[in-house]
């Protein structure tokens, strides 16, 4: 088995002193959505030939969305409320990967 998980729903966003690989704390440098990508593109790579199954779940975009997403998300959107922004970038960001 493997795991690479965050712990506790108040994940940050950046940088996020959170996350865990097989139950050891592990550096997370970067944009989690990106980061738990990654991994799980990593992960598929290195078992593709063997069955396995996938649970992904991002933390975006649960609020409150304290940290914008990277610029090339929130420049996307101007609808004059940041927080609204925030959200749709957020979104966005999870459906991209």
């Amino acid at each position: 088995d493997y795991a690479f998980s965050y712990y506790a729903s108040g994940v940050a966003l950046w940088n996020s002193p959170a996350f865990w690989r097989n139950g050891v704390n592990v550096p997370a440098p970067g944009y989690t959505t990106h980061l738990l990508t990654d991994e799980t593109l990593k992960f598929i790579d290195e078992h593709k030939d063997k069955p396995f199954f996938i649970n992904l779940s991002y933390s975006v975009p649960h609020i409150p969305l304290e940290q914008a997403s990277p610029a090339k998300y929130m420049d996307k959107f101007d609808t004059g409320n940041v927080e609204a922004d925030k959200y749709f970038a957020a979104l966005n960001a999870a459906d991209e990967g």
